[in-house]
């Protein structure tokens, strides 16, 4: 049965937001602080945030496994708390992910239709926050998350490694050129990241509400129904392929 959410622990709403929240403001400092980490901390870089832009300015820097090691982590890290927003609070879950995806929205509708027979293809393309809760609402099994997860990470590490070794005297360009200028590119980045910062704190608050009203739903949900079966949602066509468990 497909988008029907599973029944989340007391405590989902802190274990999914209180990760989540750390990983935001940890990508906030690397987009920021890039400027200075490129050169000298390429690895604190990666691990404060695994952009594919920053990936491929430090990716003739580091060390391969290195590279690997900590590209893939930081990459990994976000995706098990989303899998499971998606597994616990269902459909409803993938609505609210998709309205935080305004501009491309109908996309995300239609790749959602799709998913259930595409969906093991896009979490080895694309394993972004809205395809993994995708996987957890469609209860895709999670030993076959986790493999599409990891094989399709190890593969776009290794595009943007073989691209930035192929690509280094540029990239080695592009940082002398931000070290001599550093003193203007750094307040401008710090400026576009705090109008971001400001944006995202004021749309916050209403969406950590919706987040709570999904997880109290949930469970008022699960007292009333008892042990009946759920019924299906009625706007969702997806139904789980083949790699996908029930």
């Amino acid at each position: 049965m497909k988008g029907v959410p599973s029944r989340p622990p007391r405590r989902a709403f802190a274990l999914v937001l209180i990760p989540i929240g750390v990983l935001v403001v940890a990508s906030w400092i690397a987009d920021a602080a890039w400027p200075a980490l490129i050169r000298e901390h390429p690895l604190l870089l990666m691990t404060l945030s695994a952009r594919n832009r920053y990936l491929a300015m430090v990716s003739d820097r580091v060390d391969p496994f290195a590279f690997f090691l900590v590209g893939g982590l930081r990459l990994l890290v976000a995706d098990p708390f989303f899998y499971l927003i998606g597994h616990w609070w269902g459909d409803r879950a993938v609505d609210w992910l998709e309205r935080r995806h305004q501009p491309t929205r109908r996309a995300w509708e239609s790749v959602e239709q799709a998913f259930g027979k595409i969906g093991p293809l896009m979490v080895f393309l694309a394993a972004n926050n809205l395809v993994c809760a995708m996987a957890g609402s469609t209860h895709m099994a999670p030993r076959r998350f986790v493999v599409y997860n990891a094989t399709g990470t190890v593969a776009r590490l290794t595009v943007i490694w073989w691209l930035g070794n192929r690509f280094s005297d540029y990239l080695e360009a592009f940082r002398e050129f931000v070290g001599e200028n550093l003193a203007w590119i750094m307040p401008l980045s710090i400026l576009a990241v705090a109008v971001v910062v400001v944006r995202e704190l004021r749309r916050s608050a209403s969406e950590i509400r919706e987040l709570r009203v999904l997880s109290r739903s949930s469970r008022v949900q699960d007292a009333d129904l008892g042990g009946e079966e759920r019924a299906e949602p009625r706007r969702r066509s997806v139904h789980p392929g083949p790699d996908q468990s029930g």
